[in-house]
């Protein structure tokens, strides 16, 4: 079979991505090298988050490979969307006669898509107050902990100004969290950390940034939903 290799880095590579730079929303735009352009073409993606690049890559050398000439796969690449729910999706929600920005990307997480999450966070976020709402990450066998660990300073590094942990797997993130400075809330499971967030001590303030991430099972997304519903106790007030 013919093989088709990719850089989002600009290495040697059949399609690659040079002078990748992400906007104030973190979405990148590169200029894309590839089979059957007769030059670079500048895209921007819609999708925020800069391992998207690479997730472009790959889909551009798919289409190739399947037949779509190259001119029109970069030239519709900026209009592709994200279609499945709680993938880095990125929106302003109403919070306490204000709003908040959250970043939903709970649809599932390994520690690969723990560290993209985390390193689009600052330009998301920029002078906003950050908060990282983490649920385990389930089946990762003997690398949960260190797995766990790394979360916790991966938000830190982030910038991270609390960190909330829901459910006992999420303990050596918090703890490495809080080695590092930052407030750190453990909470034993989803539908506790549903209560706190309706209730009067709601941990969240106006123009937060709040990235919440998580194994679907166990339950980041039950905390993005309720974000986009809007809060029972800021709904009362």
């Amino acid at each position: 079979a013919g093989v088709l290799t990719f850089s989002a880095e600009g290495g040697p590579a059949d399609l690659r991505a040079t002078g990748v730079r992400l906007d104030a929303e973190a979405r990148a735009g590169f200029e894309l090298h590839a089979p059957g352009l007769h030059e670079p073409r500048r895209v921007r993606l819609a999708p925020a988050g800069a391992h998207n690049v690479a997730n472009a890559l790959a889909a551009v050398g798919l289409a190739i490979a399947a037949g779509v000439p190259a001119e029109a796969v970069a030239r519709e690449l900026g209009s592709a969307r994200i279609e499945s729910p709680h993938r880095m999706d990125v929106r302003e929600v109403p919070f306490g006669g204000g709003s908040l920005l959250l970043i939903d990307d709970s649809y599932n997480a390994n520690i690969d898509s723990m560290t993209a999450s985390m390193a689009s966070l600052p330009a998301l976020a920029a002078d906003r107050r950050r908060v990282v709402v983490v649920s385990e990450m389930l089946e990762l066998g003997d690398s949960s902990a260190a797995d766990h660990v790394r979360t916790g300073e991966l938000a830190a590094q982030a910038g991270a100004d609390l960190v909330i942990a829901i459910g006992s797997g999420t303990a050596p993130a918090a703890r490495a969290a809080a080695e590092a400075g930052v407030t750190t809330i453990e909470l034993a499971d989803a539908d506790a950390a549903l209560s706190l967030l309706d209730s009067p001590d709601c941990p969240l303030r106006r123009a937060d940034a709040v990235l919440v991430k998580g194994s679907h099972g166990s339950g980041a997304w039950r905390i993005a939903d309720r974000l986009k519903e809007g809060l029972k106790e800021m709904d009362a007030r």
